[in-house]
């Protein structure tokens, strides 16, 4: 039978083998155990508790406080007695446990894109171990099935560290049934030891009953061996998931080449993966080491945007040099952090996604509006009264409307509802082919990099009308945009 989510843990904090990162090591900004917590609570799980070492108590629940304000489960922190084993302490918490619960040690990097399929895993009669999709060891060597995506390959750049369950004659057929049923032939080795098979992410499902009929065990592995020794085990596949075992032999350089991966934007435009990025990177683990959260940044974004168009209002080249500056770096690299280091510390949420869009659009809202008045007050031309006002009123009221759909249909990024539009009308769909052509060359990356140069030149009344361009055109293809998505969503 099928159950509910599973809506509890178990973590063990505590080192399992020697040498290997504790539940306190830092990564990203973030101890290994407050990642675990927060990538948890982000996945539906709302009871926790943390199994820690005789004497931790008070230490890891001062580790805990760093994060308790974003944490949206419950969690206790509970000691292990002078000489009790790990399964008569996991018996004792999982009794006030309701339901299934996760079993999870803290030598592991983890995201909420593990967790969040974790938590939907099928327990009946059997506990369940879950493993890396279209990942397959044999003769000692890593194999990638062709559905793999390229990105998360950094998981498995040292593969040493992890545990195998084997798999007799193995292939890609293997990932066709999720669950799998495992038996006494399927066995729990590390890497190294002979035997083909698939990369064990050493984190399990199970619940208090299935762990009852199993002698003693001191640590996960001991127990995984144990449920496949008496057939109670069972295998489910994660795909496109986070995460990685944190282990001697792995170094600070792969571990930051693994969060540098997770904190990347894609679907951002070319101009700021190849350009912006690149300055980027270096301040976004900078501020994430520091503790900065991405609403501070988007606040720093907003500070920047009013000091540079201040600088607008001097009648000197040098000033529109330290605008498009000022501009430049606000909208163009600490845009990035902010998403970056949301990213690397899970710190995205819904309300930051919706204030970083406001942000976004203040980048040109604000010089527009100081231009609008000083070339009104140089030139007293109701021209620039007028444009200003009209466009003004009008980049308003789309916004406010693409702002209600985006919110009705669950959307806080412009750019993955635009990713979605694409995969509703088709990649063959003409309006796509339109898409890929010229977004390129108007995507929001390289409008500010436009307005950079045209600034640097001195250029104050092409900066407005460009800026006027920019806020009256690209709403309105947006709100066709927003019609047809409706109108193909309607249609499947």
């Amino acid at each position: 039978m099928k159950m509910d989510q599973i809506k509890n843990a178990v973590i063990l904090a505590s080192n399992t083998h020697q040498g290997n990162s504790s539940y306190d090591t830092v990564y990203g900004g973030e101890t290994l155990l407050n990642r675990c917590l927060i990538a948890m609570s982000k996945s539906g799980i709302t009871s926790a508790v943390v199994i820690a070492h005789p004497g931790c108590k008070n230490k890891i629940e001062k580790t805990i406080e760093a994060v308790k304000h974003r944490l949206m489960l419950d969690y206790r922190v509970t000691e292990l007695s002078q000489n009790q084993i790990l399964s008569e302490k996991i018996m004792e918490v999982s009794s006030n446990l309701n339901g299934a619960f996760l079993m999870y040690k803290t030598d592991k990097f983890m995201h909420p894109t593990f967790f969040k399929q974790a938590v939907t895993a099928t327990i009946a009669d059997r506990a369940v171990i879950f493993a890396h999709k279209n990942v397959i060891i044999k003769d000692n060597a890593l194999l990638f099935e062709p559905a793999f995506k390229e990105k998360f390959k950094v998981i498995f750049s040292n593969p040493a560290g992890y545990n195998k369950i084997t798999v007799d004659q193995i292939t890609p057929d293997v990932f066709k049934s999720n669950p799998v049923e495992l038996t006494v032939s399927n066995r729990l080795l590390s890497f190294a030891e002979s035997g083909d098979g698939v990369v064990s992410a050493d984190v399990i499902a199970c619940s208090r009953k299935q762990l009852e009929s199993l002698s003693d065990f001191g640590s996960i592995d001991e127990a995984v061996k144990e449920l496949l020794r008496k057939n109670k085990l069972a295998m489910q596949f994660v795909a496109d998931a986070w995460w990685m075992r944190i282990t001697p032999e792995i170094s600070k350089s792969h571990i930051k080449d693994l969060i540098w991966k997770i904190a990347f934007k894609e679907i951002s435009g070319e101009f700021s993966k190849a350009v912006n990025s690149k300055m980027s990177k270096p301040l976004s683990f900078y501020f994430a080491r520091k503790g900065v959260t991405p609403n501070v940044l988007s606040n720093v974004q907003l500070i920047l945007f009013l000091i540079a168009s201040g600088f607008l209002l001097i009648d000197a080249h040098w000033a529109m040099i330290v605008f498009a500056v000022l501009w430049q770096f606000s909208a163009g690299v600490l845009d990035r952090c902010d998403g970056e280091v949301a990213r690397i510390r899970n710190h995205e949420s819904e309300a930051g996604g919706r204030f970083d869009m406001i942000i976004d659009d203040m980048r040109n809202v604000l010089p527009f509006t100081f231009l609008g008045g000083l070339l009104y007050y140089q030139t007293q031309s109701p021209l620039y009264a007028i444009a200003f006002v009209l466009t003004f009123v009008w980049f308003i009221a789309l916004t406010l409307y693409e702002q209600d759909f985006m919110r009705k249909a669950g959307y806080t990024s412009r750019q993955v509802m635009y990713v979605d539009y694409k995969k509703l009308k088709g990649e063959n769909s003409h309006t796509t082919s339109l898409l890929t052509k010229f977004v390129p060359i108007i995507s929001g990356d390289i409008r500010t990099f436009y307005v950079f140069l045209l600034a640097l030149f001195g250029l104050k009344e092409f900066v407005f009308w460009v800026l006027l361009f920019i806020l009256a055109f690209f709403p309105v293809t947006s709100f066709v945009g927003i019609l047809k998505f409706k109108k193909e969503s309607l249609k499947k």
